[in-house]
């Protein structure tokens, strides 16, 4: 596991409408393989999950969080081998 958390940024938070969100790696990180963005609920459950886009060091997400019922949400990222760094998310 990476300890990324410094390099993510979630916004808004909390959010009503689109959850945007960028992991900017540091120089030097390599990923392996895809990345994916994971929300789980507050029990722990899989709510959604969304692939990153990446460009160069920054990956990105913006998505529509509409249809999920309100509560604290928890983002993780992560690549095929390791999580990479993840925050809490409310849904309005």
């Amino acid at each position: 596991a990476l300890d990324l958390n410094e390099h993510l940024r979630i916004v808004p938070n909390p959010v009503r409408d689109v959850l945007s969100a960028e992991l900017e790696l540091p120089t030097g990180t390599q990923l392996q393989g895809a990345v994916r963005a994971v929300l789980l609920n507050a029990q722990g459950q899989q709510a959604h999950a969304w692939p990153m886009r990446g460009n160069g060091q920054l990956l990105s997400l913006r998505e529509d969080v509409n249809a999920l019922p309100r509560g604290m949400y928890f983002l993780h990222i992560a690549d095929e081998k390791r999580w990479l760094a993840g925050g809490k998310v409310v849904v309005e």
